[in-house]
């Protein structure tokens, strides 16, 4: 990649996370800790370290991290970045950039446009105008017209469809109108509160967007303005200029314009004080100030700031921030991967007796938090699939041990104890007697259970949207003969909502079983095939014997015969 395109990739991220600030809801990336997948942090130990030489070329990821949140306009997102205040850098004619730059209210960029290309001559970007609209609901309405532009800025730019100055130049504009209405917003006479309150997000957002371009009067007027809010009466504003001004402080550090960490890390203790206050950006926000620290040395300092991480994001609803804070607090330490290192042991054959519990078990007492418990608890059923159940089994009391703790939370006091009941009453199906009846199948019928009488059945619980479901669905079916012939009857249960779409996986499979649905014809208000056998993760599988008693949960399509074969001989 030439340095060129470099730059433009770079400005292309930077405002396409700084419009998602203002007007896109972002939800952080899905992650599975359960399985070791730490890949989406950067936690302690695998940061990347600093130069050795002193030197370091500028990029975006110098700026400060300033992630900014607000119900009217997103709940999250990845970072927004501000430039160094004491760096000016150059515009493209070579003259310093001290202020920012708004091209007259002509169609200037369109005429750039036009030149390079003129079917891109008529975009929102190019061609969207200044407004002179004064109230509230207009400008709110012109603002909303603004981001349009700018997802459609971003969307060209990062397809190398503009040139480099042309982004810029847009991505000032726009910012430029976007502050400029926000300003408005703000003094609108007989704007209600909650319309001056959005006009000062805006505000906040358009110059984070200004300064991630690079625009230094912009990161500064963003410094003062933050600190404006951060006195703000309002507990919103209040924090929300923290959030930004956090950014700055990680950026003095960083810098050498502080040289202490005492200050960030009170920093950080500040914006997490609430609990309606952690959320994904300012999970981001402290994420980039353990890094930084890491990056300048200061080791205590990160660990203070990774544990207040992992305490206070342990029992927040949603289940990726929790995730996301454990795996980059916790998941990368020693203790951490020495628990993982048991479990990839087992799975290769080569584990010792009791080490995963043993090392589950160190895990919790060096970092006892309910998110650490959730983590272990987690692989309870993913051990079970696998066919460890007696390792499973061992987790359990450390569980019920940590979970009937005084200071844990009531959810995850919950949470933990589902977790564990559930494998405990898949556990208890194992001899139990079931008869298949009263059950309706995929394409409308009622299945009739004799047809089933004096076979081996293997109900099979798949979704047409779950790869490993799909995968063995079909190795299932490719061993159809064979199957056959050693007395096993495949059943599928279609977890499907979409049905169709079901139908059409079928037909591609060229598939001619029979496929039951999960509520019962007779009894609509009884428990639920998935919940009688309290069904794991896909793929999920139940043995049944002739005399239709269950054998065996999570058998494979390539163990199967020999399964059989096993549990028939007395």
């Amino acid at each position: 990649m030439t340095h060129n395109n470099a730059k433009r990739l770079s400005a292309v991220l930077m405002l396409g996370v700084i419009l998602a600030a203002g007007c896109n809801k972002v939800q952080p990336e899905k992650s599975n800790l359960a399985s070791n997948d730490t890949s989406n942090s950067n936690p302690p130990g695998q940061l990347n370290p600093p130069p050795t030489d002193g030197a370091r070329e500028r990029s975006a990821s110098d700026s400060p991290v300033i992630p900014i949140d607000n119900a009217d306009l997103t709940n999250g997102l990845e970072k927004i970045r501000a430039p160094d205040p004491n760096d000016t850098p150059e515009t493209p004619d070579g003259s310093s950039r001290g202020q920012v730059v708004l091209p007259p209210p002509d169609n200037r960029v369109a005429e750039m446009l036009a030149d390079a290309a003129p079917d891109l001559a008529s975009t929102k970007f190019a061609r969207l105008l200044p407004t002179s609209a004064t109230t509230a609901d207009k400008l709110i309405a012109y603002v909303d017209q603004v981001d349009d532009a700018l997802r459609e800025l971003v969307t060209y730019g990062s397809k190398e469809l503009i040139d480099q100055e042309t982004f810029n130049e847009g991505g000032l504009r726009l910012g430029g109108f976007k502050l400029a209405a926000a300003e408005r917003l703000i003094a609108a006479p007989n704007a209600t509160e909650a319309e001056i309150k959005r006009g000062k997000v805006t505000k906040l957002v358009a110059l984070s967007h200004l300064s991630g371009l690079q625009d230094v009067k912009s990161a500064q007027r963003l410094n003062e303005f933050a600190r404006e809010l951060s006195q703000s009466e309002d507990p919103d504003l209040e924090h929300e200029g923290r959030v930004v001004l956090l950014g700055f402080e990680v950026q003095s550090l960083r810098n050498g314009i502080t040289t202490e960490p005492a200050r960030l890390v009170n920093a950080c203790q500040q914006l997490l004080k609430s609990p309606e206050h952690r959320r994904f950006p300012e999970l981001v926000a402290v994420q980039n100030a353990a890094s930084v620290m890491h990056e300048m040395g200061f080791e205590k300092a990160m660990f203070d700031v990774l544990n207040l991480m992992a305490s206070t994001y342990q029992a927040v609803p949603e289940k990726q921030l929790r995730d996301r804070a454990w795996g980059f607090s916790i998941g990368s330490r020693p203790v951490a991967q020495q628990f993982f290192a048991q479990l990839t042991a087992l799975d290769q054959g080569n584990a010792q007796p009791g080490g995963v519990a043993e090392s589950a078990k160190t895990l919790l007492a060096q970092h006892p938090y309910d998110s650490t418990a959730e983590q272990v608890a987690s692989t309870i059923g993913n051990l079970e699939a696998a066919g460890y159940e007696e390792t499973a089994e061992e987790l359990v009391p450390l569980i019920l041990d940590y979970a009937t703790g005084p200071n844990v939370d009531p959810s995850q006091q919950k949470l933990l104890g589902d977790l564990v009941e559930t494998f405990r009453f898949r556990q208890r199906l194992i001899d139990q007697p079931f008869e298949l009846s009263n059950w309706n199948t995929i394409d409308g019928r009622k299945f009739e259970s004799q047809s089933s009488e004096g076979n081996w059945v293997l109900l099979e619980f798949w979704d047409s949207l779950n790869i490993a479901s799909r995968r063995e669905l079909k190795s299932l079916n490719d061993s159809e003969s064979q199957l056959s012939a050693a007395g096993i009857q495949v059943i599928g249960v279609c977890m499907d909502q979409d049905l169709q779409q079901a139908q059409q996986f079928l037909e591609s499979l060229n598939n001619t079983w029979i496929h039951l649905l999960p509520n019962s014809v007779d009894s609509p208000n009884s428990p639920s095939l998935t919940k009688r056998f309290g069904t794991g993760q896909l793929p999920y599988s139940v043995l049944i014997d002739p005399q239709s008693r269950i054998r065996k949960l999570y058998v494979r399509a390539g163990e199967l015969v020999d399964t059989v074969d096993s549990l028939s001989t007395p």
